[in-house]
């Protein structure tokens, strides 16, 4: 096999995702470098599932043609909520406390990118067993799956630090770790990838709705940032809207070239949909 089709195949579906999520955040958007940031801990997060798996013997309790009661016990009790807890973590250590947290709409993207990072890297070892076809299946369902499972307690972790309970952010983890393991089980019932199916199809409606309510509850939903731009004539910092330089009445228009300054941090930069410095989404 050639050594580029591995990591190509195995995370083109993740990166995809990453790349929308660095866009679905509409208000008050976070750096993207976080986003990354995030997606690398997820990678990261595979390494303790993998040692806590070791110390439980994972290979030995759960094989291939494993009687149903043990694959259930297996997926339920372990590796649903190791994985999920584990993605949980490498977000409530690190985004969390960023000062760039701080909507439930960002608990959400940054839950989608770690999981879609240890989703990738999970990728890899089964493209490494089973050949690059795998991931014709591992694309659409574990992957999503993956990113489906963590926006549940994403947005729990959201609520919580708009001033929620703690104990929506433990109901977010049982809901994902649940439905991980509903989903693994799902795979050794008969019509097994119709169930998977019906799972993500579930979730995504789920995690859907999550995102609808994550973003009409924003504090930024309704926070109007006009940018100011500078006259060509003059260089008096005008707002955009206004069309004609408030001192020498020349005409100002948003052009490629233009210098616009965000009305919020008054950070300069070229004509864009938000401000580089604060993350505000610039009207004009």
């Amino acid at each position: 096999m050639n050594a580029l089709v591995i990591p190509v195949v195995s995370f083109a579906p993740g990166l995809f995702w990453l790349w929308f999520f660095t866009r679905v955040s509409r208000y008050h958007p976070a750096p993207r470098r976080l986003i990354v940031w995030s997606f690398a801990l997820g990678m990261a997060s595979t390494i303790p599932v993998g040692i806590i798996y070791g110390i439980v013997g994972l290979e030995d309790l759960y094989y291939p043609g494993a009687p149903l009661t043990l694959t259930a016990f297996v997926m339920f009790g372990i590796v649903g909520p190791v994985e999920e807890t584990c993605k949980f973590l490498a977000v409530r250590w690190f985004a969390y406390r960023s000062p760039w947290f701080d909507q439930p709409m960002d608990g959400l993207v940054f839950a989608a990118a770690a999981s879609l990072g240890f989703a990738s890297l999970e990728n890899v070892g089964y493209v490494l067993l089973y050949g690059p076809w795998v991931m014709l299946i591992r694309a659409p369902l574990s992957t999503v799956g993956h990113l489906i499972m963590g926006s549940l307690w994403g947005y729990a972790l959201g609520l919580r630090h708009a001033g929620a309970d703690v104990s929506v952010v433990w109901r977010g983890l049982a809901l994902a770790a649940l439905l991980h393991g509903l989903y693994n089980v799902s795979n050794d019932l008969p019509g097994g990838p119709l169930w998977a199916v019906l799972i993500i199809l579930v979730g995504g409606v789920m995690a859907y709705r999550q995102f609808r309510l994550a973003e009409g509850s924003s504090p930024f939903r309704y926070r109007r940032n006009v940018p100011l731009i500078l006259c060509p004539r003059c260089q008096t910092p005008t707002r955009v809207v206004n069309n004609y330089c408030n001192a020498c009445g020349a005409r100002v228009m948003v052009t490629p070239d233009a210098v616009m300054i965000c009305g919020n941090c008054r950070r300069p930069g070229p004509p864009r949909a938000y401000c580089g410095g604060c993350g505000d989404r610039l009207l004009y």
